[in-house]
Formats: C-alpha cells, sequence, structure tokens
C-alpha cells in the first residue's frame, strides 16, 4: 500500500473526528434558543433531551453490526451528512413531542457516526502498529470547542441554530464525498452478527471493557454537569471563577489527549491507564476534601489530565474485539452520560454535594482496577480498500 493511500486514509479519519466534535459542540451551544422556541419548561425540556440517548443506545447495536458488514467507512460517510442533517430538523419541530421524537434520530445517527469513526480510528492503529486513538479523541475534544465557540458567536450575532445547522450540513456533506474519493484503507475483519443482531458479552475482558467505559462517562457526566454547581453552593466561588473546574478539566484533557498516544506506546496502556485513573482518583479525592477554591480547580484540572487515556484506550481494545464491541462501549457510554447527573444529584440530594462530588474519584479508582481489559491481543494489517 502506498504512502499517500495511508497517508489519506488517516486524515479522513481525523476530520471525522473533528467534524464529529463540531457537531456535538455545535449543538450543545444551540439547546436553549431550541428551548426557547419550543417554549417549554426545564421539567418538559429535560425529558425531551432524553429522546438522544434513547435513540443512541437502541441503536448502538445495530450501528456496530452495520459497520462490520458495510465497513465503517461507507457508515461512516451516511452517518457524517445523517447527524447535521438529523440537527437541521430539530429548529422547526414545532410541537415538544416533535422534538423529542426528533432527538431519537439525531441521537441514533450521532451514535453510528461515534461508532463507525472509533473504527475506522482503530483501523488506523492496525494499519499503523501504534497507538493513534488518543490523538483522534483529542481532535474530537478540539473540534467540540470550536463548535462550542462558533455556536457562541453565532448565536450572539442573531444567527438562527437552523443557519448554523444547514452550514454544518453542507460542510459535512462536502467531507462525506472527499472521504469518498479518498478510498480510505480499512482491515477486514472476521465476520460479525448480521445487522440489528447484538452479540452478547460473555469474556471478562469485554465485561470489564464495558464497565470501563460506563464509569468513565458517569465521572465525566458529574464533572460537566456539576463541577461549576459545586464551586458555586459548595466554596462560594466568585461568578467568574464557578466555570474554573469544568474548564481546567476540559484544557488538561484535551492536552493530555495529545499526548496520550506516545504515553501508551512507551508504557502500555494498561499501565497508562491504571497510573492515570490513580492519579486522577487521588487528586480529586484530595481536592474536594480540602474544601477550598485552589484545591478544589487543582484536583479537576488532575482529574482530567489522569482520565483523558481512557476512553481512548477503552475504544482502541473495543476495537481488537471487533465492531460490536465499540458498539457496546458507545452505548454504555451513553448509558452513563444521563445516569451521571441524576447519580450526583440523587446523592447530593442525601447526603450534601461535598460527599456526592467524591463519586467520580471512586470511579476512577475502580477504572484502575480494572485497567487489564485495554491489554493489547496484536495488530493485523489492513488487507482491504474502503
Amino acid at each position: 500500500m502506498s504512502r499517500p493511500v495511508r497517508n489519506h486514509g488517516v486524515l479522513a479519519t481525523a476530520a471525522l473526528f473533528g467534524l464529529n466534535g463540531l457537531l456535538m459542540g455545535s449543538f450543545a451551544t444551540r439547546i436553549p434558543d431550541l428551548k426557547h422556541g419550543l417554549h417549554a419548561t426545564d421539567g418538559a425540556f429535560g425529558l425531551a433531551l432524553i429522546g438522544a440517548t434513547v435513540g443512541a443506545v437502541g441503536l448502538a447495536g445495530p450501528a456496530g453490526a452495520a459497520v462490520a458488514r458495510y465497513g465503517a467507512g461507507r457508515v461512516a460517510r451516511l452517518s457524517v451528512v445523517g447527524t447535521p442533517v438529523a440537527m437541521l430538523l430539530l429548529p422547526i419541530a414545532g410541537t415538544l413531542t416533535a422534538f423529542g421524537g426528533l432527538l431519537v434520530l439525531f441521537g441514533a445517527a450521532a451514535v453510528t457516526l461515534n461508532t463507525a469513526a472509533n473504527s475506522m480510528a482503530a483501523d488506523v492503529e492496525r494499519l499503523l502498529d501504534r497507538s493513534v486513538m488518543s490523538r483522534m479523541h483529542a481532535l474530537y475534544s478540539s473540534g467540540g470547542l470550536v463548535g462550542a465557540v462558533t455556536g457562541g458567536l453565532a448565536a450572539t450575532t442573531d444567527r438562527t441554530a437552523t443557519t448554523q445547522f444547514a452550514a454544518l450540513t453542507v460542510l459535512c456533506l462536502a467531507v462525506s464525498i472527499s472521504v469518498r474519493d479518498s478510498r480510505i484503507p480499512v482491515p477486514r475483519r472476521a465476520p460479525e452478527p448480521a445487522v440489528g443482531a447484538i452479540r452478547p458479552v460473555r469474556s471478562r475482558p469485554a465485561m470489564l471493557l464495558a464497565a470501563m467505559a460506563f464509569c468513565f462517562y458517569v465521572a465525566e457526566a458529574a464533572i460537566d454537569d456539576w463541577s461549576a454547581i459545586y464551586l458555586h453552593d459548595a466554596l462560594a466561588a466568585p461568578a467568574a471563577l464557578v466555570g474554573a473546574g469544568y474548564g481546567a478539566f476540559s484544557v488538561t484533557m484535551a492536552i493530555g489527549r495529545l499526548f496520550g498516544d506516545r504515553v501508551i506506546d512507551a508504557i502500555g496502556a494498561v499501565r497508562a491507564v491504571r497510573i492515570g485513573s490513580l492519579l486522577a482518583g487521588a487528586a480529586l479525592t484530595l481536592g474536594v476534601s480540602m474544601r477550598t477554591l485552589p484545591a478544589a480547580i487543582a484536583g479537576f484540572a488532575l482529574f482530567g489530565l489522569g482520565m483523558c487515556i481512557v476512553a481512548p484506550a477503552c475504544y482502541g481494545a473495543a476495537g481488537r474485539h471487533g465492531n460490536h464491541m465499540i458498539a457496546r462501549v458507545t452505548a454504555t457510554g451513553h448509558i452513563g452520560l444521563l445516569i451521571g447527573p441524576a447519580a450526583i444529584g440523587g446523592l447530593s440530594h442525601l447526603s450534601g454535594l461535598q460527599t456526592a462530588m467524591h463519586v467520580p474519584g471512586a470511579l476512577a479508582l475502580l477504572i484502575a482496577a480494572s485497567a487489564t481489559a485495554v491489554r493489547p491481543v496484536g495488530h493485523a494489517k489492513v488487507r482491504e480498500l474502503l
């Protein structure tokens, strides 16, 4: 296989990760506008938002099977256009019920893109015989940041969500055509379940991998949704600093992922995940226990740095189990994203927010105990062209 063909495949995969983050960041920043357009109450709108998780969890298994049958590139080309098209329909939903139904469609398209992109990254790792998953996820994080910034700018300049989502659809269509023409090389895998089938997870490593993904996304969602509230309510942070914990967590995670592949190649995925998650758990536990604003912000920053490798390592290991396992990791991740904020809220109601914020640290320690699930099982060279 020629170097230009190989490099084009790597660049196309990187572009898909960046676009995926761009779409998610853009969607997140326009949620307030979508809510106001429907004149919905907080409670009703919150219930409607569950539709995205329902769609994601419901289609994760079929998405993995479709990738196995039709190839990650073909599925990615469709879903990278289908996701912004689903977003484009949201502002014109008209009713909250229709909005919730369209969110199911959006969640299904998004999880399909996520599954296909991670499968392609796993193929690239097999092609290059080295880790690249962490950098791909760094591109996703960077795309999310760009999406959040551009979405905010669009909102402040009175650009409607429809206009922004239409521009994203055109951009994604152009990338989809470029990816099709690039003939990205991906490895051929052993036959997997037919489309719509979900292979049960029986092996201990596979179950640990799913559990690790669940723990990571519960912890990430808890930091996303509750870190600012914790700094404000528990530590009386000034308004200018209430977002500092989440900001520190996001920045260190993105930067850490840029160098995560080097760490994995140097010391191995198991050690990288174990050391990182132990650091994360200890740092957050200490930062929360000290009950001071600087300690808490430092704890969130080190938590992001320590946990930055976990999701890429999980997806890399899932790719070695097969596309069905990538889909399962994605599905359990979405469940974790849904459960995390609610779990912290419930525990905060029962025991106080100070106690509840120890949960992400405890989950990091569970991830460290399960780190053997990301042990490499070997790489195979690419034998198929997309």
